[in-house]
């Protein structure tokens, strides 16, 4: 998410986030760019999703995202 600024990260997680679990998302698979950072901006967007029924998977890597949604 370093693309974003901090007002996008905001709306991300204050008006999409809550928005897409109150819609039922079951699973969710985040692909971020390969670097520290990147993976802990994303695992504290994805932190909404604890205390849901909601699967959800991160990696950098493209192919192993979508086969892990396929699996679902």
């Amino acid at each position: 998410m370093t693309a974003h600024d901090k007002a996008d990260q905001r709306w991300l997680g204050n008006e999409w986030m809550p928005k897409v679990i109150e819609a039922g998302i079951e699973h969710s698979v985040t692909v971020h760019e390969a670097n520290p950072l990147a993976e802990a901006e994303m695992k504290a967007l994805l932190s909404r999703l604890d205390g849901h029924d909601v699967s959800s998977s991160m990696t950098s890597d493209m192919e192993k995202a979508r086969a892990w949604i396929a699996d679902k």
